[in-house]
């Protein structure tokens, strides 16, 4: 890659090389000239995207930012960071080696964004959906061989992912290929095909990798940071937000105790949560229930003018796949592609186990109480994740839009939300507050865990108790949790943190505007970033200070 070229120049090359490589992570985005393929999981390919890193990292260092618009620099910052992620992951993470659940994600989303997304006939996507069916088996024979001494947490993953999988091709693969002729009887054919290399993969996974797997699946303390200053440009180290978070949740705790006895005097916030948790929507009732109360909040933002609605959005909420349902057992936001003209974010809801016994689908339900659906549908929905990604994805320039996905930002701004809608006045009921608080709680727990766990200072099964001892959590649940920590590390950090930076970001421009502060314009502006760090956005909103 030569390096007399301008910013744009280079990462057009980049991403067009990155997209022919990453074909789901294309479809994802919106990019969709390889809709029929699946990239190739073999070491030769890692070797080649490794070295399309190093040349891009290489070729953007050589660029002038002082010759850079203020976009741009930001652009080519983002970019530089994404690029020296993917050289750490491929580097030292490893996740194509120690993570057997990638490929049977990545089989899952490649079959799920064709079937799901709107973007092109019916036929089209039906004919890539084949394509990629008739590939599974191929390639899931070289990811198992490029397998390389995965932790146990992760092969466990894997397999219950694997029997999701399974489910999602053998049932509901068909039925959509069923009203589409003579491709859809060779989708099911191909479907057919795919299901038996996913279980041949789980079988593979149980008796050959799982009885030699160890124990450790840590990052380690010096790559954590690592992280957080380079891919998140925090400034603060994992051990300093284990410290923030250890307050907020004494702080919290006294909050909710307080709270909790303006509901029910006498009664400790437990006993007042646990009795809240019972009062739900009926089982056959949820994905209307959770409509209804989307459709609210959306409503309300628009009424208080919070915020400017973005364009051409939609939000369909619907059932969770099967092969996502091991690892989300109640629900979940999947964002629209920053690519595609139809902005129609998909927002899951896990139904409840009919095979379970009558306690267990008791306790799925009482994951979804009337209280808590206010807080995760603004979470989520308004103003939440779907506002703010569709928003972000009407961005001017294509690389914000690929490169802009701090998590920092997206969680960070839907739990402010949560803070600022309360504020608001979108809920005053007291049960709707502590059961707020509550979820954070829970994430203050996410940042000591995610940094003591990865930092090898606490065990799975201490982050496990845990959640189940200060944010009261169902045992499954909290190892389900503490799963996805493990195979994420950084991510469940970003809740709490996030949240604090921004309000850090409203608090400096309510004293510089003083008695002109204009919420509406102050979120406006915010958004209009796209997803970015919230360090950059103190630099670059209040450049004249």
């Amino acid at each position: 890659m030569e390096s007399s070229g301008d910013f744009a120049q280079l990462t057009n090359e980049y991403l067009a090389d990155l997209y022919a490589a990453e074909p789901v992570m294309a479809t994802a985005r919106g990019v969709h000239d390889y809709d029929g393929r699946l990239p190739d999981p073999g070491r030769f390919a890692a070797a080649d995207d490794l070295r399309r890193c190093r040349a891009y990292l290489h070729a953007i260092d050589r660029l002038s930012l002082s010759s850079m618009t203020p976009d741009e620099r930001i652009d080519c910052r983002l970019a530089r960071a994404d690029t020296q992620m993917r050289i750490l992951d491929h580097e030292q993470v490893r996740r194509r080696e120690r993570q057997p659940s990638v490929p049977i994600d990545t089989v899952a989303f490649a079959v799920y964004l064709l079937l799901s997304r709107d973007f092109a006939p019916v036929a089209r996507r039906a004919e890539s959906a084949l394509s990629r069916l008739r590939a599974v088996p191929e390639y899931l024979h070289q990811a198992r061989e490029n397998l390389s001494n995965p932790p146990r947490v992760h092969v466990e993953a894997a397999m219950e992912a694997a029997t999701g999988a399974e489910t999602y091709l053998r049932e509901t693969v068909p039925a959509f290929a069923e009203p589409q002729g003579a491709c859809g009887t060779a989708m099911a054919e191909a479907a057919r095909y795919a299901a038996d290399a996913v279980a041949d993969y789980r079988r593979y996974l149980s008796e050959v990798v799982l009885p030699n797997a160890g124990d450790d699946f840590a990052l380690g303390e010096e790559l954590f940071d690592y992280t957080l200053r380079v891919g998140m440009f925090l400034k603060e180290t994992g051990a300093e937000l284990v410290e923030m978070a250890r307050k907020t949740l004494e702080s919290t705790r006294r909050e909710m105790a307080s709270t909790a006895n303006s509901i029910d005097p006498g009664s400790s916030w437990e006993q007042v949560v646990h009795d809240l948790k019972r009062r739900h929507p009926a089982a056959g009732g949820l994905v209307a229930a959770w409509r209804d109360e989307m459709e609210r909040a959306r409503q309300f933002v628009i009424e208080r003018g919070l915020v400017t609605m973005p364009p051409n959005e939609s939000l369909s909420v619907t059932e969770t796949p099967p092969f996502q349902r091991a690892t989300l057992p109640y629900a979940a936001y999947v964002p629209p592609a920053p690519f595609e003209e139809n902005q129609q974010g998909i927002f899951w809801v896990t139904p409840v186990d009919e095979s379970a016994s009558v306690d267990a689908r008791e306790r799925q339900l009482q994951g979804h109480s009337l209280y808590n659906l206010p807080i995760i549908a603004l979470h989520e929905a308004y103003p939440g994740h779907h506002l703010q990604f569709t928003t972000a994805n009407r961005h001017p320039s294509r690389f914000r839009r690929h490169f802009a996905d701090s998590n920092l930002f997206i969680e960070g701004w839907a739990l402010y939300c949560e803070e600022m809608m309360h504020e608001q006045g979108f809920y005053a009921d007291p049960r709707v507050r502590l059961m707020q608080l509550r979820n954070q709680l829970w994430r203050a727990c996410r940042v000591i865990i995610d940094v003591e766990m990865h930092a090898r200072r606490i065990s799975f099964n201490d982050a496990v108790r845990l959640l189940v001892e200060e944010a009261k959590l169902e045992e499954v649940h909290a190892r389900a949790e503490v799963r996805r920590y493990a195979a994420n590390p950084t991510q469940p950090l970003t809740y709490l943190t996030g949240k604090r930076q921004i309000l850090a970001l409203r608090e400096r421009a309510e004293k510089r505007k003083g008695s002109r502060f204009d919420l509406r314009a102050f979120h406006d502006q915010l958004l209009a970033y796209g997803a970015v760090p919230p360090r950059i956005l103190h630099e670059s909103m209040f450049a004249v200070d």
